[in-house]
């Protein structure tokens, strides 16, 4: 399989040098090699391939159970919690479980331990209650809570206490709670890549000669191949999008401003690939297995290109709207330390297989920090970079599904 090797752009010598070095040649390693994660792992699993293994089994049987609810016309859903470090799967219903939902319960009950608790709301009056308080520029953020119990608004910082802040967030259809204030987000910006380019590579900004981005899963629609990228980081509809060697990746096309997403336009085929370990990485990389959707208390990954991979971090909430934006997956890195900074958006969020074969699962695009949750930078420290350990992606599947487009694996 062949190793592409990063290029020398000569014009540009000196501000390149940083980030280049001379790849080995290829070996079987290259693709095969487990991803190493340091940190400790949670919830008394002793390694993060049985944590990873269990929460497949969650986010499988919970996709069954989902698929089956959707087919009823009033379905009483609420909310799903996938947190591996319970030992089970929590389904919140209202009302009573329909006879074909319960059928499908029971069966995945054969493998995974599932707990059905009371829901005060169902998916759908939550998600009515959230669009009828998104918007509002008094509030920061508004999400569905995670056990269907009702909506959470955090006023923007310092309106807290605000009492017509608190009266603009009452609604009769459905319980809301004012939670802490958010100080607003921050868009976070492998370093000379090579067609076909992969997922997690930086992308430089032209007009001020320094880093900007990072791509994220190749996708493909009919016969043509795109990369997906963060909306915030284009520079206008078609623009020419370029890689850490200011050589062209692309042009900038579909941008979708609700969830912050865009595609890069490829004139080759593109391959299920991602850059793995650190920010300055040459030689790590592995191959897309597949995309699966996210929820709420799964781990997950990132890659960016100013960070490099960083684990250890855990979904927080799957359904947070910011303003007219989203829905968004929020996440944050359960130790305290950085998950994304500066020039790690547009970049892949991931999930590792069961067993780890050197494959990663497509899980979501680095969107933005929250800047109430600052943390110390790690990574590549050449510019100035502000980093965090909550933020903000894009689920991966609702952007396959809204696109029409299919994952490429390797």
């Amino acid at each position: 399989m062949r190793r592409k090797t990063p290029r020398l752009a000569l014009t540009a010598l000196v501000v390149v040098m940083p980030f280049l070095a001379i790849a080995p040649p290829a070996t079987a390693d290259d693709v095969l090699r487990p991803t190493v994660i340091t940190e400790p792992v949670p919830g008394g699993f002793k390694t993060w391939g049985e944590l990873f293994a269990v929460q497949e089994q969650m986010n499988s049987a919970a996709l069954a159970i989902t698929t089956e609810a959707a087919k009823l016309p009033d379905s009483g859903l609420g909310t799903v919690i996938a947190a591996p470090e319970n030992r089970h799967l929590k389904i919140f219903w209202k009302g009573a479980v329909p006879q074909s939902v319960q059928a499908v319960i029971d069966a995945e009950r054969q493998t995974v331990p599932v707990k059905v608790l009371p829901a005060k709301y169902t998916q759908r009056e939550l998600a009515a209650g959230v669009r009828r308080l998104t918007g509002n520029p008094e509030f920061g953020e508004v999400e569905s809570m995670t056990d269907a119990s009702g909506v959470l608004v955090r006023p923007r910082a310092g309106r807290s206490g605000d009492a017509r802040v608190r009266s603009l967030a009452g609604d009769p259809e459905v319980t809301v709670v004012i939670g802490e204030e958010t100080h607003g987000r921050a868009f976070v910006s492998r370093n000379n890549d090579s067609p076909p380019h992969w997922a997690g590579g930086r992308t430089w900004d032209m007009a001020y000669n320094e880093p900007l981005c990072t791509t994220s899963f190749a996708i493909k629609k009919g016969t043509s191949y795109f990369s997906l990228y963060a909306q915030h980081c284009m520079k206008g509809v078609n623009t020419a999008v370029h890689d850490g060697g200011k050589d062209l990746i692309g042009y900038e096309q579909g941008a979708d401003y609700e969830y912050d997403t865009a595609v890069i336009s490829s004139s080759v085929a593109l391959q299920g690939r991602v850059w793995d370990g650190p920010w300055n990485s040459v030689s790590n990389w592995k191959l897309v297995q597949g995309a699966s959707p996210t929820n709420n208390g799964n781990w997950v990954c990132t890659s960016g290109s100013a960070s490099g991979i960083r684990c250890s971090i855990q979904v927080l909430n799957i359904d947070v709207h910011v303003g007219t934006t989203g829905p968004f997956v929020s996440a944050y890195r359960t130790d305290g330390a950085n998950a994304v900074g500066e020039g790690d958006s547009g970049g892949p969020v991931f999930s590792l297989p069961s067993p780890d074969n050197g494959k990663v699962i497509a899980k979501g695009v680095i969107s933005a920090g929250l800047t109430n949750y600052p943390a110390t930078c790690t990574g590549d420290l050449s510019f100035g970079r502000v980093c965090y350990k909550r933020f903000l992606f894009t689920d991966v599947s609702g952007e396959l599904s809204r696109r029409g487009a299919t994952i490429v694996t390797g």
